[in-house]
């Protein structure tokens, strides 16, 4: 089964090039419920990650949690202009499950509690053709614990 061109998975991929790799039929179907795993945080987190880029046209980073169940990962984004693509996701099982994505935003704030123990991936992207700046903080709740970005 091939991704259809107008969801927003295939404009991930086609950003990323991960397309080209011939992954998208093994991407369909895979996702999990954002709605099921979006919570309220509440409290300070036990631990942040900030940062402030500027990003150059098409640069895309990647970081990672490791967080499962009672943990909470608290996002917020902002970008200098709705040119932000984020997504965040998991690979178990050999596939990729995205929980929820954003493309051409400005502004993110979203919280979610991991439904399993696993490795949980955020990408960020500037889809713009000129630079844009972004501030990042992300708030790490129970045991959950940032990786790092890549």
């Amino acid at each position: 089964m091939i991704v259809p061109p107008e969801s927003s998975l295939a404009r991930a991929l086609a950003f990323s090039g991960v397309a080209a790799l011939g992954l998208e039929a093994t991407l369909q179907g895979c996702g999990v419920s954002a709605a099921a795993h979006e919570v309220t945080v509440q409290g300070p987190p036990v631990a942040q990650d900030t940062e402030q880029w500027t990003l150059p046209p098409g640069m895309v980073l990647e970081g990672a949690w490791l967080a499962g169940p009672g943990d909470q990962i608290a996002v917020r984004l902002t970008a200098s202009m709705p040119d932000l693509d984020w997504d965040i996701h998991r690979h178990d099982g050999g596939g990729t499950q995205e929980l929820i994505d954003g493309l051409g935003v400005a502004a993110v704030d979203y919280a979610f509690a991991p439904d399993l123990a696993s490795t949980w991936y955020i990408i960020v992207r500037n889809h713009a053709t000129t630079a844009l700046d972004v501030d990042v903080v992300l708030g790490m709740y129970g045991n959950a614990r940032w990786q790092g970005w890549q």
